[in-house]
């Protein structure tokens, strides 16, 4: 097509035809036995609240062997009667014992899974947790809702959540404007 065909040769560019298909192909295979082994996990975690959503969580990071993250158990105010009894077993004390636990069993990550309030066991906890090196995530129960085009955006560092989000806006909302009429 180029007309540069006579500065290559035919058996180079065969042998270049025939040998990336089967290089990439082999890179992808190997890629695929390394990340998919067993390994040990990377991270130590915990999640503070037996809810749905931590019970969620819990069961996501133990399926996903690439996130390398043991979940140790649960932190839970509640009564042993308003527990699952599968989960309760994993429990391994209330909120007030996490500081002490975080910092004698080396936990790299703690998620909350109570609601984002500003409920003075979760101010506690908190301020408590300020000094030590442990990454704390809140996961919002966005589950509640029936998120049709569920997307977190951030507007000048404040999170948001997009609950419902209407795709004709700008130049695509002016022809669906122009097509109605």
């Amino acid at each position: 097509v180029t007309g540069f065909a006579d500065r290559f040769d035919a058996r180079v560019l065969l042998a270049w035809a025939i040998g990336s298909p089967v290089a990439i192909w082999g890179a992808q295979l190997v890629t695929c036995i390394v990340l998919s082994r067993p390994t040990e996990p990377l991270r130590r975690a915990v999640i503070v609240g037996v809810t749905d959503l931590g019970m969620r969580l819990r069961s996501s990071l133990a399926e996903d062997h690439l996130l390398r993250t043991e979940v140790l158990g649960y932190f839970e105010d509640r009564g042993a009667d308003r527990i699952p009894a599968e989960h309760l077993r994993h429990v391994l004390g209330r909120s007030s014992d996490l500081v002490e636990f975080v910092l004698r069993s080396q936990v790299d990550v703690v998620y909350v899974t109570l609601p984002m309030n500003r409920d003075p066991r979760v101010l506690s906890m908190l301020e408590a947790l300020r000094d030590s090196t442990v990454s704390i995530y809140f996961v919002p129960d966005v589950f509640a809702f029936n998120l049709i085009q569920a997307r977190f955006d951030l507007i000048n560092g404040i999170p948001v959540v997009a609950v419902c989000e209407s795709p004709f806006y700008g130049l695509r909302g002016l022809a669906k404007r122009l097509t109605d009429i």
